[in-house]
């Protein structure tokens, strides 16, 4: 995504806030800070959703594809070894590729090869999910800081009707008290579900990354073994 479409897309996410905010009555009396929440919410789901699409095109049997890997690997077919990885769009078969392409180096070398390739695709992996897990830690603080706000405005008019000797009456700070209520509230709405994604999609790291070394040192003992034995 370049530039231009981040600011488009942001653009976009910060209108349908705005419009929500002013459609919505019950949102509306929640105050400004609301249309912040919504523009976090909005982010949040783009960047899950995002998540979500990619870890589901990472589909791969990791044992059939060792299999057919070491199959061709023993017909000293590096070749097409090579092309089934390159025809896998996985990480893990193109971790898998730089050993291979190192497979007549001592093992320090194919080792260190699908550690640089580890290395490489892991960021691939997490990327978004620092921000996500950003926008979690933020969103719950902002409907905080308009609980605040809320409070704020109560004690306000509580402090002006008494320097004007004026009965206080529930209806003179509704605003205060619906703003302090509503934006809390819509804070823990966006971030609880999140939470469930973020726990998610992290875990799904930990498994490619358990997954990506098994299936490594699977590859590097099988050229050892195969160079020992011949």
């Amino acid at each position: 995504m370049n530039k231009i479409t981040k600011i488009i897309f942001l653009s976009i996410g910060l209108v349908l806030s705005f419009f929500v905010f002013q459609r919505v009555p019950w949102i509306n009396a929640g105050g400004p800070l609301v249309i912040v929440i919504l523009f976090l919410s909005f982010l949040s789901v783009s960047l899950m959703a995002a998540k979500i699409r990619q870890f589901m095109s990472l589909s791969l049997n990791i044992e059939n594809f060792l299999k057919s890997i070491f199959e061709q690997l023993e017909r000293q077919r590096i070749k097409e070894a090579l092309d089934l990885c390159d025809r896998t769009d996985h990480p893990i078969p193109r971790i898998l590729k730089a050993g291979i392409m190192k497979y007549d180096r001592p093992k320090d070398e194919i080792k260190e090869a699908m550690e640089d390739s580890f290395l490489f695709e892991i960021p691939i992996l997490e990327d978004k999910l620092p921000a996500l897990s950003a926008l979690i830690q933020i969103t719950p603080l902002v409907g905080l800081l308009g609980s605040f706000i809320g409070f704020i405005n109560i004690f306000g008019i509580i402090h002006a009707k008494k320097l004007a000797a004026m009965p206080v009456a529930l209806l003179d700070f509704s605003s205060g008290i619906w703003q302090a209520l509503i934006c809390p509230t819509a804070g823990f709405i966006v971030i609880i579900p999140a939470l469930f994604v973020f726990n998610y999609l992290t875990n799904r790291v930990k498994v490619f990354i358990n997954e990506a070394e098994k299936a490594s040192t699977e590859l590097l003992t099988f050229l050892i073994e195969r160079r020992t034995a011949s």
